[in-house]
């Protein structure tokens, strides 16, 4: 496999296994910490339950952040870096099939 195959021999495998899970559940809970109190902002607000605010799906994140950066001072400006977040995310996520495919033809 090719993450495994080139690694450094002085790499500490045990390191990296411990503390990639941990800063992917940090970033999940901060995700979901923001995502959720803003909804709770909005329910209080519109005096609805939560359950009539919004609905159960992956679209959730992408109706919350935009809303929540409606309301913040310089909004266009985090708008700007919150979509361009997005797609770098989306371009860093394309290099790790196209390492594995290139690495998987050299081999």
């Amino acid at each position: 496999m090719y993450y495994g195959g080139s690694r450094n021999r002085n790499e500490k495998i045990l390191t990296a296994s411990f503390w990639i899970p941990v800063a992917n559940s940090a970033t999940s809970f901060l995700a979901a910490l923001t995502v959720f109190t803003f909804v709770g902002h909005v329910a209080h607000e519109l005096k609805l339950p939560i359950d009539k605010v919004t609905t159960q799906s992956i679209s959730l994140a992408f109706v919350a952040y935009p809303g929540l950066l409606n309301l913040l001072s310089g909004k266009n400006f985090w708008a700007v870096i919150f979509f361009t977040m997005l797609v770098t995310l989306g371009i860093d996520s394309a290099f790790g099939y196209v390492d594995y495919i290139m690495e998987f033809f050299l081999d």
